[in-house]
């Protein structure tokens, strides 16, 4: 994953976010340029055979919607579209067993694209107050915004990057493309040297196959990006994705047992839950990889579509966390795995939000650790106190209870605020057995799913069948004490 400004480049992982992609491939290849035929591309998505063969990549804006794509074409039986156009002598070194990958449907939202002139002057604005070069170029122009960095460079720039990460994280020593004369242009301009190896066809237009060494790409994109990146930072800061969502559960806060629970809407904030959470996943209980998240911080790309719940105690420490995902194009965990009727239903509702990243600070996840995994519906292992850690307290396991509750009343409170009516997630179906026992309604929207953490299920809850429990203390640790009961006697294992 790559952020530049406002703008999120990574691959596709999910059939939100590839569908997204499709859908606007069929935008410009069938509508806007009448390449491919609307009569081969059913359902408004745009797809061919080398789509299994190939790694989607999308570029994000700051509300989750995919305003850029490209695909790398991976080697299959069905070989490489462009190599067809290559001159004879040239094709039988692609054409061998090596690490090659076609760079293919690239596309952009019709709202970063307009008038070549319009390009050809945000293009001097970059060479002249991005790289520093001292040519005369055109006067700057980017939505009549002189002093701002020209959003389509971004995404075009953002692309190239992760072409290029995702290339070298996949060993591609050579990438191959057919492409129009002005794009291999204005790829040079950027210091990458793609070399024709055959002559313009009529392919989607008039294109030509070219080639790039990686080894060569190094440099220039590493380059670029720097050059990028500073200038970015000089730009105005830019409102984060679920701003208007932040703004409006901000402040919201209350106290109980002893902590106090808001929504973390401040820098400050979330940086103690994302350390919280690294605590807690990678060095506790040791389920994420620690290479993963830098700066020992677990971050993942949905955090930016979310509202974080956190619990403080009295020194102002985070020790209890839980996530609100909205809904976007990064789409949910859950409805992947949910059936497809279910997911066509509920993939563009904005009323329902995914719960997921339940953390908790030691000594409370060690005296609540049963509870916890009845909760993730995943199995949490057992970890003791090192010698820096305190041994547990008898009031440990009631403070580990309390801080459960307040996170989900405060759920509760912000999914109210921003409209929300269901919470969908990931759970164990003979605990969601035993929420219904006690009247908590659990729907399951999808078959059960074994994982490397256990046996799990889509599941949805509405908030009108709910409410009265997110109240009710006595309620919630008689659910509890059952989950634990079926622990100990080994029924309803989450692993």
């Amino acid at each position: 994953m790559i952020q530049l400004g406002e703008y999120t480049f990574q691959i596709a992982d999910t059939d939100a976010l590839r569908e997204a992609a499709h859908r606007l491939r069929y935008q410009v290849y069938v509508e806007e340029y009448g390449f491919e035929k609307a009569a081969d591309h059913r359902g408004g998505l745009e797809t061919d055979a080398l789509d299994p063969h190939a790694i989607p990549l999308v570029a994000l804006d700051r509300k989750g919607h995919v305003v850029g794509t490209a695909r790398l074409i991976l080697r299959s039986p069905l070989g490489f579209p462009a190599l067809r156009f290559a001159d004879a002598d040239k094709r039988p070194r692609f054409e061998a067993p090596r690490a090659v990958a076609e760079v293919s449907r690239l596309a952009m939202d019709k709202e970063f694209r307009g008038a070549a002139l319009d390009f050809q002057r945000e293009m001097g604005y970059y060479f002249r107050h991005v790289v520093g070069s001292r040519k005369k170029s055109p006067p700057p122009f980017f939505a009549g915004k002189s002093d701002a960095l020209p959003r389509r460079l971004v995404v075009v720039l953002g692309l190239i990057n992760v072409i290029y990460g995702t290339a070298v994280a996949n060993g591609i020593d050579h990438l191959i493309m057919a492409s129009e004369k002005s794009l291999w242009l204005l790829l040079r301009r950027f210091g990458l040297q793609w070399k024709p190896i055959g002559p313009e066809t009529d392919y989607h237009g008039r294109r030509a196959p070219y080639t790039l060494a990686i080894a060569d790409a190094a440099k220039p994109v590493g380059q670029f990006r720097k050059k990028l990146m500073d200038a970015l930072l000089k730009q105005p800061p830019v409102a984060p994705p679920a701003v208007q969502e932040r703004e409006l559960v901000n402040g919201l806060e209350f106290r109980l047992g002893g902590f106090q629970f808001a929504a973390a809407t401040t820098s400050e904030l979330l940086d103690q839950v994302y350390r919280l959470r690294y605590q807690a996943y990678v060095r506790d209980i040791k389920v994420a990889d620690p290479t993963l998240f830098p700066g020992e911080k677990h971050i993942d790309p949905q955090d930016a579509w979310s509202i974080h719940a956190v619990a403080l105690d009295r020194s102002g420490a985070a020790v209890a966390t839980i996530r609100l995902v909205l809904n976007s194009q990064l789409g949910f965990q859950t409805l992947e795995a949910a059936d497809e009727d279910q997911r066509v239903k509920l993939t563009s509702s904005r009323k329902i939000a995914e719960l997921s990243r339940l953390a908790l600070a030691d000594p409370y996840a060690r005296a609540s650790a049963d509870i916890w995994s009845a909760l993730m519906s995943i199995r949490i292992p057992t970890f003791s106190a090192t010698a820096e850690e305190r041994p547990l307290a008898p009031g440990d396991r009631r403070k580990g209870a309390i801080l459960l509750l307040g996170l989900f009343r405060l759920l509760y409170r912000i999914s109210k605020r921003l409209r929300l009516s269901a919470w969908c997630f990931l759970g164990h179906p003979e605990a969601a057995a035993v929420y219904a026992k006690h009247g908590v309604t659990m729907h399951q929207i999808g078959p059960v799913i074994n994982e490397p953490v256990g046996a799990r299920a889509a599941q949805m809850v509405n908030f009108h069948e709910i409410e009265k429990h997110l109240l009710n203390f006595g309620q919630i640790k008689t659910v509890s004490q059952e989950l634990m009961s079926q622990r100990t006697t080994g029924r309803g294992k989450t692993s």
